[in-house]
């Protein structure tokens, strides 16, 4: 799989930080590149206190890629959203 070395995260939804972001609501990570749909599998990891939630059945399109929850995050509580890089993680179809 080709991979471009210059690859980086360049915006998300919920914006890192955004306080009041919808606890259902999928995550959307925009790359600089188009990701290749068969390297997000497990890829995405979410942590926080109370948090259960794993990535569900990711969608790519072009450089965005959608992470749906497979449960309700908690309200009040602030979530990390992990993306797995370098060679094991997200790759380009550059």
């Amino acid at each position: 799989m080709p991979t471009h070395a210059g690859m980086t995260a360049t915006s998300t939804t919920p914006l890192s930080g955004a306080t009041g972001a919808s606890t259902l609501n999928p995550v959307v990570v925009n790359f600089s590149d188009p990701v290749d749909s068969t390297s997000t599998t497990g890829k995405f990891a979410f942590s926080g206190t109370g948090v259960t939630a794993t990535a569900g059945t990711i969608a790519t399109s072009g450089s965005a890629v959608t992470v749906p929850l497979s449960a309700q995050l908690p309200f009040s509580t602030s979530v990390t959203t992990t993306v797995t890089g370098g060679s094991s993680g997200i790759k380009s179809t550059l």
